[in-house]
């Protein structure tokens, strides 16, 4: 068990060849889920249960993590977001420098900046098995000035007076602290139509000191937020602010994988909801979730439920990291009232959480004894879940609400298996969100 999670996000092998530089207007890149057995995380050992008990730990942690980042926000607006322990559902492939070399980063739609441990760093830096990205073995390899312009946007930046470079320092709430040099290099993505895409100069931050509550797996994220160092707003005319994903139903044991898609081809079909502008928090995805509603009944949930506060707490945010969904506890009470209500199986009590709901079940595909719930957002934007994005199976014939209650100051969150089988589409442009169902298995 420890070798495997000893097992990287960030593997690096070099090649002989480099990428060309022919950058496009939209490029697509495979996303495998961290449990699937092509995943650097799969561990062949866990039992399905074993990993519903990790997805649920890591949901709790990515839940701390947003709502810390979410109040540091509120409160100290010019603090860099903290960067995240062993949490995040999916990884893509993509390589860093000339000659490339290979890595395997978590996406993230929660954080701006993308950053990888990188050489030196034997004293400060937690352990890896595989190779640590080497600035020095890149010929396109750079630091930013400390007078830069992203430097500048960089708002926990600093600078090293005798060589004018650019530093960044991303600090936990703990205090747990990543540090390093803010720099540049090309990019590349092997597109899922076997492509060779290349995007020059990519502002990322090369760490060399990591010390406090790492894992071995939070080695690289690539950040997908808003902010202007984002993945996603670096791609300028390319990128068009648009990415979209459509994410696969995780089955045990299978070894598919999703696509994303950046740039003019990228999905955005279906009705859409207003991204929500926020003075604190400008580069998150807050959506107004105005109502729910089981099998077309209306729960009725009280106007501004949803709405972030004026003191920085509470509103809903779209997020990649998190497996599980979150929801205002007044909501989750009106749901879950409704839920026991309507589900007509034999209830089936969880030893190790007495809050859970859940029911013997052994199909969640048949349609049967469980109903669909729709999410209704500002703009006419009405969300089918289908039993498989709101319960998910524990053990064999075990099934359980893959819903938690958050308190009133809380975030409320809609996550990755809630997301599942959606087209899922991000205009930065517009600031919109689209969705429609899809079969994702079959793009």
């Amino acid at each position: 068990m420890a070798a495997i999670k000893l097992l990287l996000l960030l593997s690096i092998i070099t090649s002989t060849s480099a990428l060309p530089i022919n950058t496009p207007k939209s490029f697509s890149a495979k996303l495998i889920h961290r449990d699937s057995p092509n995943s650097p995380l799969y561990n062949p050992t866990a039992t399905f249960s074993d990993r519903r008990k990790s997805a649920h730990q890591r949901s709790l942690q990515r839940y701390n993590y947003l709502l810390r980042r979410q109040r540091k926000q509120a409160i100290t607006p010019q603090v860099q977001s903290p960067v995240f322990p062993d949490v995040g559902e999916y990884l893509m492939e993509l390589t860093v420098g000339t000659p490339p070399m290979t890595m395997m980063a978590l996406i993230d739609t929660g954080s701006e900046l993308t950053w990888f441990q990188c050489f030196p760093c034997d004293d400060n830096c937690y352990s890896q098995i595989l190779p640590v990205f080497d600035p020095l073995s890149s010929k396109t390899y750079k630091t930013h000035s400390c007078d830069s312009d992203m430097c500048h946007k960089l708002d926990s930046s600093g600078c090293i007076p005798y060589s004018n470079e650019c530093t960044f320092a991303l600090t936990y709430a703990d205090e747990s602290i990543s540090e390093g040099k803010l720099a540049t290099d090309n990019f590349g993505v092997v597109s899922s139509d076997s492509r060779d895409i290349s995007i020059p100069d990519i502002t990322f931050g090369c760490s060399h000191s990591a010390e406090g509550i790492y894992s071995e797996n939070a080695t690289g994220i690539i950040g997908l937020d808003m902010g202007p160092l984002s993945f996603i707003s670096q791609l300028g005319d390319s990128g068009k602010g648009r990415f979209s994903y459509c994410l696969m139903r995780v089955l045990p044991d299978t070894d598919t994988s999703s696509v994303i898609l950046f740039g003019e081809d990228a999905w955005m079909l279906g009705p859409s909801t207003r991204i929500l502008s926020l003075e604190y928090d400008s580069s998150m995805y807050y959506l107004n979730l105005l109502d729910i509603s089981v099998d077309g009944d209306r729960l009725n949930v009280p106007p501004g439920t949803f709405l972030p506060k004026a003191d920085g707490g509470g509103g809903l945010i779209i997020d990649s990291g998190a497996e599980l969904t979150y929801l205002h506890a007044v909501a989750y009470d009106l749901l879950t009232e409704k839920l026991l209500e309507t589900v007509k199986l034999k209830p089936w009590r969880l030893e190790d959480d007495e809050e859970a709901h859940c029911w013997e079940k052994e199909d969640l595909e048949d349609g049967e004894s469980i109903p669909v719930v729709t999410l209704h957002f500002q703009g006419g934007l009405n969300v089918d879940l289908q039993p498989w994005n709101t319960f998910h199976y524990w053990y064999a014939g075990k099934v359980c609400l893959a819903i938690k209650p958050v308190s009133n100051s809380g975030i409320s969150i809609i996550g990755a298996l809630a997301q599942q089988n959606i087209h899922i589409g991000y205009d930065l442009k517009m600031k919109e969100i689209h969705m429609s169902p899809a079969n994702c298995a079959q793009i």
